[in-house]
Formats: C-alpha cells, sequence, structure tokens
C-alpha cells in the first residue's frame, strides 16, 4: 500500500520551489510526503535512513549545482531506497549530468531552473505506483454467530488468510498463508489485508472452537462468508 513517498533534494533555494511543487502533488493523491534535511556531502543519517523506511517510494529531484554536488548526496539515498525495494523515479534538471545512474523508465526531465515540471507524467506515475502496491481490504466475517464467536475471544480464535495473484493460478503456485488478528467492531469479526490489487484473489480460514471454517479464493467486497470445513 503506499502511504508515503520520500522526496529526496538538496535543502537549498533552487532546490525548494520544484520540492514544494511535487510535494503539493503527492499530497493531492492523498499520501504523505516525508523529507530529511541534509547538506552538502554528509553522510546518510540514521535518521534519514528511518525516514525512507517509513516510505514506499521515493522521488528524487536532481538539480544543476556547482561542481555536481548534488550528486554525492543523491547517490547515497537513491542506493538506501533500492536496497529496501522501493519504487523510484527521477526528477533531472537539464544540464546535469546523471552518469549513468538512471534507466529511462525511472527518469523524467526538467527544463532548466526547474520553471516547468511534468506534473502529470509525474502524477500518472504516483497513480501506477498506487495500483501496483494495492490497497487496504476491509472484510467483515460472516456468518453472524461466528463472526461474534471471534470477535468475544480474538486471542483464541485464529484467522489465516492467503492471497492469489494473476501469477499463482497462472503458474499453478500455491500462495503462503499469513496470519491476521481481526479488529472486533460493531458489526462483528473485522479484518484488514493490506496490499490488494483489484484482480487478487482472497482465501480466509477461521478455527472457532475447535472447528474450522473457510472461504472459496474470492474477489470479495466488505463481506466474506465462511463455511465450515471437514
Amino acid at each position: 500500500m503506499l502511504e508515503n513517498i520520500f522526496i529526496s533534494y538538496h535543502f537549498d533555494n533552487d532546490a525548494k520551489e520544484m520540492a514544494e511543487k511535487v510535494r503539493r502533488l503527492v499530497v493531492s493523491h492523498n499520501i504523505k510526503p516525508v523529507t530529511g534535511e541534509r547538506l552538502g556531502g554528509e553522510s546518510l543519517r540514521q535518521g534519514v535512513k528511518e525516514k525512507i523506511d517509513e516510505c514506499q517510494a521515493i522521488i528524487i529531484i536532481l538539480t544543476n549545482r556547482e561542481q555536481g554536488r548534488t550528486n554525492n548526496w543523491v547517490r547515497d539515498e537513491r542506493a538506501y531506497a533500492e536496497g529496501k525495494g522501493l519504487k523510484i523515479i527521477t526528477l533531472i534538471e537539464s544540464g546535469v549530468n546523471e552518469n549513468g545512474m538512471f534507466n529511462e523508465r525511472e527518469r523524467l526531465r526538467v527544463n532548466t531552473n526547474g520553471n516547468e515540471l511534468p506534473i502529470l507524467e509525474l502524477s500518472e506515475t504516483i497513480n501506477f505506483w498506487r495500483n501496483s502496491l494495492g490497497d487496504v481490504k476491509k472484510l467483515l466475517i460472516r456468518p453472524k454467530d461466528v463472526s461474534e464467536s471471534i470477535s468475544n475471544s480474538i486471542g483464541n480464535n485464529t484467522i489465516r488468510y492467503r492471497i492469489w495473484k494473476s501469477k499463482n493460478y497462472r503458474d499453478n503456485m500455491e500462495p503462503n498463508w499469513s496470519n491476521i488478528i481481526p479488529t472486533p467492531e460493531e458489526g462483528g469479526a473485522t479484518i484488514y489485508i493490506p496490499g490488494i490489487r483489484s484482480k487478487d484473489l482472497i482465501e480466509i480460514e477461521a478455527n472457532v472452537k475447535n472447528t474450522r471454517w473457510g472461504s472459496p479464493a474470492a474477489n470479495h467486497n466488505v463481506i466474506v462468508e465462511l463455511k465450515k470445513k471437514n
């Protein structure tokens, strides 16, 4: 799920205006922008690493500065984000020597002085990230008596799920199970499963009072109906 995007840029006047436009775009997608101030060639601090760890993607702003000083620290943040598996896109100002750091699929060109940002292209990239990372799926357990039993004894009733993605059923691969703790809400036991895309199928199993319940793999919409299993 795409919740936070780290915006990497040098904290000087040349990049701040560009970064502010990017920040506003990120906010417009209902995503939290995260930044970490670090100047010059200073090493990648633990605090910055922790902020990157909170994010699922990074937008790098590479501006045209004296003697290419931007490259000294942006490499560190990009390498760290890449090692964490974050989605990456870089805004590269005209005249910057990128030294082959960024392939065509993860960079957007910005005209000299950063006056015109490729806002539409960047917005499309953010939307693509959101779709590829999926969203949180809220599922209400039914039948009602089973749901109430789960809610009344959360610790004693195990619920697990597995996600059937297109690659699973295409390649005949069985996905792994994951345990999940339900929330005892007013309507009954509810589970929240992250990273679900529109075509994913979810299979649920529950052990309630020594009886196994389960659902078929399906694209559930709000309510998941469990049936007794042998």
